[in-house]
C-alpha cells in the first residue's frame, strides 16, 4: 500500500485503508505456479529425506520423476517433477517446465530461492498433511498429494460449517463467573453477556450485535469447555 511505503501509519490505517476489511490478495494464473512449485519443492525435499529412512521404500516408480496434484485452496493443479543432483524442473498444468533451486530444509521459515529464472522468498508454516505459503500479500494453504489421492478427496463431501450466530459460546476452557442477562431482555452491541475466567483472567463476553436472550444454558460456577453453549438469542 501507498501510505504503508511512506511510512504514513497509525492505529487506524486498516479501519480507514480497508473499511470492508483486509483480505490477502488472490494469485492469478502464473503466481498460482510459483506457489504450486515452491510447495512442490517443499514435498520433494520431504520425499527425499524419507528415502533415505533405512528399511523404507522410496515412493514413486522412479526418484527422478515424480507426477503430483497440488491443491491451493479449491485448485487442484499438476505437478511433473523431474530431479537431477543438483535441479529440479517442475512443470505445473502442462505449462513450461520452470527450473527450482533452492537450499530449504524442513523447520526453515522462509523458502528462498529461484523459481523459473525469479528470486522467491516466501514465508512457510506447517500445516495438517500441508503448508501455509505467504508471498507478496498472498497467503494460501498448498498440499501436495499423489494423482489417485486428489481424484478421491474430489468425491469428499463439503461439510457445512455450523450455524452459531444464535448462540454464545465459550471461547476458551474456563470458569463462568457471571452472567450480565436475563432471559427475554433486549441487548445492545457491545453490553455485557457473560464473564468467563480462564488462566486466572477474567474475559468479558460483549453482545456483537442488538439481540434478544432467548435461553440461558450455564450458570455461575459452571466449568465449560471451549464452544460450550453459555446461551441462546431468540
Amino acid at each position: 500500500h501507498p501510505r504503508w511505503r511512506e511510512g504514513r501509519l497509525s492505529t487506524g490505517f486498516i479501519a480507514e485503508e480497508y473499511p470492508d476489511g483486509f483480505h490477502p490478495v488472490v494469485p492469478d494464473a502464473g503466481e498460482r505456479q510459483v506457489l504450486a512449485a515452491v510447495a512442490a519443492s517443499v514435498e520433494l525435499v520431504r520425499c527425499e529425506r524419507l528415502g533415505r529412512l533405512s528399511g523404507r521404500l522410496r515412493p514413486g516408480s522412479s526418484p527422478d520423476c515424480r507426477e503430483w496434484v497440488v491443491r491451493l485452496g479449491e485448485d487442484y493443479l499438476t505437478a511433473t517433477v523431474t530431479r537431477d543432483e543438483a535441479h529440479a524442473a517442475i512443470v505445473i498444468d502442462s505449462g513450461e517446465a520452470l527450473a527450482v533451486a533452492s537450499d530449504w530444509l524442513p523447520g526453515d521459515p522462509v523458502w528462498r530461492g529461484q523459481v523459473g529464472g525469479n528470486t522467491i522468498a516466501a514465508q512457510i508454516r506447517p500445516r495438517i498433511n500441508g503448508i501455509n505459503i505467504a508471498w507478496r500479500g498472498m497467503s494460501v494453504d498448498a498440499f501436495v498429494m499423489e494423482p489417485h489421492v486428489a481424484r478421491l478427496e474430489r468425491l469428499m463431501p463439503k461439510k457445512a460449517a455450523a450455524d452459531t450466530s444464535k448462540f454464545l459460546l465459550c471461547p476458551m476452557p474456563g470458569l463462568v463467573v457471571s452472567i450480565g442477562v436475563a432471559v427475554g431482555q433486549e441487548v445492545k452491541a457491545g453490553e455485557t453477556l457473560a464473564v468467563v475466567e480462564a488462566m486466572k483472567m477474567e474475559n468479558v463476553l460483549r453482545a456483537e450485535r442488538d439481540l434478544t436472550v432467548g435461553k440461558i444454558v450455564a450458570a455461575p460456577g459452571d466449568s465449560l469447555a471451549v464452544d460450550a453453549v453459555i446461551m441462546e438469542f431468540a
